[in-house]
Order: structure tokens, then C-alpha cells, then sequence
């Protein structure tokens, strides 16, 4: 669109058609215009107008983002009650699953019936958006979808809106197995849920979660996805148990994972090595039709600590790299986590194996001065029971003034810990009251020692 002001100044204004998008040029000074000029300066700018349009669409069509521009539809009494779509584009049919020829002029209560029976009211939101103006983002699962989305909605002309909006299901799928994840106890960790959970986001027909043993020369399979009765059936065949199997430490392998988080093998006999019989190996490629299989590393700061061997069937590569590699990080996580507690339990089951006998009491706590173990002794010379003690708040352990030495006592140890040269296993011997169960106090003399 051209204007023509006092035969002087010609402003360039390009419009593109429903997207209310308007590019302001500077004024150009031109002077007095003749017709044949203008006529130029007219039919350069139509051009220019044709290449901002084609611009905008070419941006829209190969944005990686959806995009829709809808129009609100309300009853008699201005409530909205629907909204028509007016145009989507590529990513909007790739992350909806709706194509742009069969919905473009039709409502989203007859694309979608279940738009109404979810908790949010799309409807109600965006056409306050469309008759109000203004532009608002936010995430919302859609029902019928069965997706979560991060929208951007705006609104440039009453009664009319256009979203812009991402799909990010997978953050919130990897979000909430990571609280899963933290549930897991080394007693109750799930390992047939993660490797199902790692064959789902793969399009893996089956899978394995290997870790390795302590030894570092070996790993063991703790878990197989994939089980139906042809699996099990050519198992009992073959005599071949999966699960809990474990497999010698192989290098040749291990080199090949080395540079990457996730390797993709020509074959299965190029991942299998020489663990097993190229019988085998060509019977259970015959019998399940496989192809290209994968192994994805599970990791904690660089350190392998096993891996997800991914079997897929042919023609069905492996999907979702990216997410698939995230939630191997968070399964690292997780792998590394219950080792420590593993760890810590044996730990503890050596030390009450040691103090069990004892006289004194042994005791440990952190820098709060709360116990987080206490010797079976505790019974015989103050009268708790383990549990009771545990649970003894500090205040009720010593008096106030005893607690008031202890910090500074504490103090001064972790002070010394700065200096390189000091002895890193010393003890110290100081004299505290410790209050019985009965409520008198008894004199007791405990050795300190710091660590770690």
C-alpha cells in the first residue's frame, strides 16, 4: 500500500494479508514526482510487497514451531462457543497430527469433541484473548491431544487470534520419571520400568539394562524389555537366560562405545563380539527379524556405569536420539545414587557387626551434632533403645552449655582441616554430660574423630 503525501513523500507500508504484520520504511523524499516515476516507484514496491509475503510464508512453513491463526465464533449474547481455524502450518500438522486440508474452515468443537471434557477451557481462554486484544503465554496438557504445549497466544484484530506453540511432552515425560527416579531405594528399584521406558522412547522392539559389577571386569543384565512367549520360548530352546546374566569385561566393544553416548552397530554380530555363538547370533536374528541394534552409555561425570543394548526390528531405525540420550543421563544418575547407598548400608552393616560387642558407645553425627548412627550399647549405659535415641532431639541430650562447647569444639576442628599439614584421622578427647533415659546425667568421655 503506497501514500502519496503533498506530491513530496512517499511512504512504503507492506501489509501481509491476515497476519496484521505492518513494515514501516522511512519516508523517502522524492521531491516533485512525475507520473512515469511514480508509476516505477509503484510497480517496484507491488514487487516488494509480493517478496515480503512470500518471505513471511516461507518463514512460517519451515518454522519448527506450530503456528495457526483462528477466528472466534460467539453466540448471541458475545459468549465465545468455538473458534474456526483459518490457516497452520507444516510443524502445526507434524506436532497435531491434524493436516491443514481437512481442518482449515472448520471449528475445533467438530476437529476435536473432547475440547470441552478437559480441566481447561481453551475456548473461554482464547476468546477472551481474540475479543479483548493483548497476547499471553503458558503450558497446558490438551486432553484430546494427550500432549503438553507451550503456547504464545495474541490477538491483533477483534475476534481474531493466532497461536505459536512447541510440543514438550518429553520434558514433562523426563520430568516426571525423574521423581520416579527418586523414590528408588536400592530395595525397590525398578529395573524392568527403565528399560521399558528407554525401548519406549527408542521404538526399540527389545532392550537390556546392563550394568557393571564392582569388579569393573564385568556387567550384568538386570533387566529385559521386549518378553512374549516367542522370546521365552526360543530362550528355553536355546538354554539361554538373559536375565542376571553376566558378561566378561570386552574390550574390542568397550572401544567402540568410547567416543559417543550412543553407538549404532552395522549388525548384531559386530555388537556381540565373540560373547556368543554365531549359531546363536543367526538364530535369534532369523527368528525376530532384527536389524541395526544400538547401545546407549549410562554415565555420571564421564564414568560408564552401564549401558542400554537396544535391539531394533528391520526398517525400524532408532527414533528420539536426543531424548533417549537425556533420560540414559538421568538413568546414570539414578545407577550412581544406589551404588553410594549400597555402599553406605554395607557400611553400616560392618560397623554394627563391630560395635555390636562393644562396651562403649560408638556413635556418629554430622555437623548439626544430629546422630545418624548409635551403637547397641546405648541401652546398657543410658537406657534408649536405638530408635529412642535416634530420635532424641540434641537439646535433650546435653545441657545448654555443654552444646555451647561442643560448637566451638567443632569449630576449632574443622578449622584445622584448612591446614594441609594436620593429621587427618587425629582424635580428641572431651568431657560431656550425656542425659540417661531415667533423667539424671551421666559423665562420659568421648574421643572425636573427624573425617570425612
Amino acid at each position: 500500500v503506497h501514500f502519496l503525501l503533498n506530491n513530496l513523500t512517499l511512504f512504503n507500508v507492506s501489509i501481509a494479508y491476515k497476519k496484521h504484520i505492518c513494515l514501516l520504511e522511512q519516508p523517502l523524499i522524492i521531491g516533485t514526482v512525475k507520473q512515469r516515476q511514480f508509476d516505477r516507484l509503484t510497480n517496484d514496491n507491488q514487487q516488494n510487497e509480493v517478496m515480503h509475503e512470500k518471505h513471511y510464508q516461507s518463514i512460517l512453513a519451515n518454522a519448527p514451531f506450530g503456528y495457526a491463526y483462528h477466528r472466534i465464533i460467539v453466540d448471541e449474547s458475545g459468549v465465545p462457543v468455538d473458534y474456526e481455524f483459518l490457516e497452520v502450518n507444516q510443524a502445526f500438522e507434524l506436532i497435531t497430527g491434524l493436516k491443514a486440508s481437512e481442518i482449515i474452515g472448520k471449528t475445533i468443537s467438530s476437529i476435536l469433541p473432547g475440547i470441552r471434557n478437559g480441566s481447561f477451557d481453551w475456548i473461554a481462554q482464547y476468546g477472551k484473548l481474540a475479543l479483548e486484544g493483548s497476547e499471553f503465554e503458558f503450558e497446558q496438557f490438551s486432553e484430546p491431544l494427550k500432549s503438553w504445549f507451550r503456547v504464545k497466544a495474541s490477538s491483533t484484530e477483534k475476534g481474531f487470534f493466532s497461536t505459536l506453540f512447541t510440543d514438550i511432552s518429553e520434558q514433562y515425560k523426563l520430568a516426571g520419571i525423574a521423581r520416579t527416579f527418586l523414590t528408588y531405594t536400592p530395595e525397590t528399584v525398578d529395573y524392568q520400568y527403565i528399560i521399558d521406558t528407554a525401548c519406549e522412547i527408542s521404538g526399540a522392539a527389545y532392550g537390556t539394562i546392563n550394568i557393571f559389577d564392582e569388579d569393573g571386569q564385568s556387567f550384568t543384565t538386570h533387566a529385559f524389555s521386549g518378553m512374549n512367549q516367542l522370546v521365552k520360548k526360543t530362550a528355553e530352546q536355546l538354554g539361554f537366560q538373559l536375565i542376571n546374566k553376566k558378561w566378561k569385561f570386552d574390550a574390542n566393544r568397550q572401544a567402540q562405545l568410547k567416543n559417543q553416548k550412543t553407538t549404532i552397530f552395522d549388525s548384531i554380530h559386530q555388537l556381540a563380539g565373540s560373547s556368543l555363538s554365531p549359531f546363536l547370533l543367526e538364530t535369534i536374528i532369523r527368528t525376530f527379524k532384527l536389524g541395526k541394534p544400538a547401545v546407549v552409555k549410562t554415565e555420571k561425570n564421564g564414568r560408564i556405569l552401564g549401558d542400554f543394548t537396544l535391539l531394533f526390528t528391520n526398517n525400524n531405525p532408532l527414533q528420539n536420539q536426543a531424548q533417549l540420550e537425556t533420560y540414559a543421563e538421568i538413568t546414570g544418575l539414578l545407577i550412581d545414587r544406589l551404588m553410594h547407598e549400597r555402599e553406605i548400608i554395607r557400611e553400616r552393616a560392618r560397623l554394627e557387626q563391630i560395635t555390636a560387642q562393644l562396651t562403649d558407645i560408638v556413635w556418629r553425627t554430622d555437623l548439626q551434632l544430629n546422630t545418624t548412627y548409635i551403637s547397641p550399647s546405648v541401652k546398657r549405659t543410658l537406657g534408649y533403645s536405638v530408635e529412642e535415641y535416634l530420635e532424641l532431639p540434641v537439646e535433650k541430650r546435653y545441657k545448654p552449655e555443654q552444646l555451647d562447647d561442643f560448637q566451638l569444639i567443632l569449630k576449632e576442628e574443622l578449622g584445622k582441616e584448612m591446614n594441609s599439614i594436620t593429621d587427618k584421622y587425629r582424635t580428641r578427647i572431651i568431657e560431656m554430660e550425656q542425659q540417661k533415659a531415667d533423667g539424671t546425667f551421666i559423665p562420659l568421655g568421648p574421643h572425636i574423630v573427624t573425617g570425612k
